[in-house]
């Protein structure tokens, strides 16, 4: 009880610094430090800067902004006083408005040189946003710097925020199911795969494990929003990639699971690919909610001796216009990955990564892939081994409207929300967009050299699926 009002204690107290425009100092009764564009100290400015407090999405008592001018003249360096050396998670905070640049340069000097990240304030306003962790020396000679360079709209310095690594929150509030479950099941006796050579084209019957709505034809195909659930492969044979209806290899009471496998890839392809698709969906189809069980297997911990960086390793995706589909014009999609960040070589974690995307029209020689945003919570480090029963939900949307929403519960563990984003959920050239026509709701997909080199170090990637739910929204 009396460490327990002590902490109480200081959690006022340190409400009262923050209240005061003060910053945090990092010791036992706290593991953040704040600076804020106020500050007495802590704060440089080069150029001329004005403070506003037009809009209402702001911490402490002001923001400021470089007035859309002097361009390149402009910067200001938040200078934290760090106790303890180690990795922290940064954090940026601005308001968002579709006047604000879009690529605003931030300078992170950390421990062993400076690293430079793109930023677009218009959007993801008001919140707390994660641009990654790094390592600091202690003292005052690391720092987060906002320049103006080569902007395209108005610059916002408000504040910055400073976490110990091991102490890092789950960014963003929790989420529930809205509306009547459309379909559930956990792959026991009645879900039949229809195969063909060992690999499961589609799932039909009726799970008698749970109660309805539980069949797989009726329930899931014959939702009014949805089209049909299918499985699809890339490329060679069952030998090398499926999909299958198998034993749970972690559990000794007769479980079944969804088994996803990508063993090797040959010499004439580019890329490995096993995947659930809903298909055909209507356009009323604006937003979904689902939750499952997944398992990554143990071999997925051979991507971490890579010495390369890992960008492309897809576990979900979320198509507006599918590339294709016929008459397509603008085809967007939403996917959520498992990533080793750039810069990062053998021995490094892995950690998830969503964005989204214009990508090239099918048959198209024009176009290239072209990122509309980009999300990564460097805060989780990704574990492999361990069940974890995982929500997303899509909402189609405009940058104030879109929606993805990710979270996940170790098991025996508490539930971290590892992304939730307002952003463009379809190509913001699209003047009408059709709905969530296409989706993967479970997915393996990554280059030839991943699946290869997994392979060539005596593993086989793997991804197991379990206990799944649909849902038509979600809701606070």
């Amino acid at each position: 009880m009396k460490w327990q009002r002590l902490r109480s204690l200081l959690s006022i107290v340190s409400i009262f610094i923050l209240l005061l425009g003060g910053t945090l100092p990092m010791n036992a009764g706290t593991a953040e430090i704040i600076v804020d564009n106020s500050d007495a100290s802590g704060v440089t400015f080069t150029g001329t800067w004005t403070t506003s407090t037009s809009s209402t999405s702001y911490y402490g008592t002001n923001y400021t902004h470089d007035g859309n001018s002097g361009k390149g003249a402009k910067s200001i360096q938040y200078t934290p006083t760090l106790t303890d050396a180690g990795e922290y998670d940064v954090y940026l905070q601005w308001n968002q408005a579709s006047n604000r640049a879009s690529n605003v340069p931030v300078d992170i000097a950390r421990s062993g040189g400076i690293d430079t990240i793109v930023v677009n304030q218009r959007a993801n306003g008001g919140k707390w946003v994660l641009i990654g962790r790094f390592n600091f020396p202690a003292g005052t000679s690391g720092y987060v710097k906002i320049r103006n360079d080569g902007t395209d709209g108005y610059v916002i310095a408000d504040a910055v925020r400073f976490v110990k690594a091991d102490a890092a929150p789950p960014p963003g509030p929790a989420y529930s199911p809205a509306g009547s479950l459309i379909f559930h099941s956990g792959f026991e006796a009645g879900s039949t795969g229809v195969t063909n050579a060992a690999c499961i084209t589609n799932i039909t019957g009726v799970d008698q494990s749970v109660s309805s709505p539980n069949d797989w034809v009726n329930d899931l195909d014959g939702y009014p929003n949805f089209g049909s659930l299918r499985f699809q492969y890339e490329p060679g044979d069952c030998t090398e990639r499926s999909a299958s209806i198998a034993a749970d290899p972690t559990s000794f009471n007769g479980n079944k699971v969804l088994k996803f496998s990508l063993g090797s890839v040959g010499a004439s392809a580019t890329k490995g690919r096993v995947q659930a698709i809903m298909q055909n969906n209507p356009s009323s189809l604006k937003e979904t909610y689902y939750k499952f069980r997944m398992y990554l297997h143990p071999n997925l911990e051979k991507l971490k001796q890579m010495p390369d960086p890992l960008t492309w390793f897809t576990i979900a995706e979320f198509w507006n216009q599918p590339s294709w589909t016929a008459g397509t014009q603008y085809p967007y999609r939403v996917s959520l990955d498992i990533h080793k960040p750039a810069g990062s070589g053998a021995g490094q974690p892995l950690y998830f990564h969503l964005k989204g995307e214009r990508t090239p029209i099918t048959n198209s020689e024009e176009g290239a892939f072209e990122t509309v945003w980009t999300e990564q919570n460097l805060g989780y480090r990704i574990p492999t081994g361990q069940w974890l029963t995982c929500e997303i939900y899509y909402k189609e949307g405009n940058a104030s409207t879109g929606r993805f929403y990710f979270a996940l519960t170790p098991e025996g563990g508490t539930k971290k929300v590892i992304f939730d984003v307002t952003n463009w959920t379809y190509d913001p050239n699209n003047p009408s967009p059709s709905g969530l026509t296409g989706f993967h709701p479970f997915k393996l997909y990554t280059s030839k050299a991943t699946v290869n080199y997994v392979r060539d170090h005596g593993g086989t990637l793997q991804i197991l699926w379990d206990d799944i739910e649909f849902w038509p929204s979600m809701q606070p």
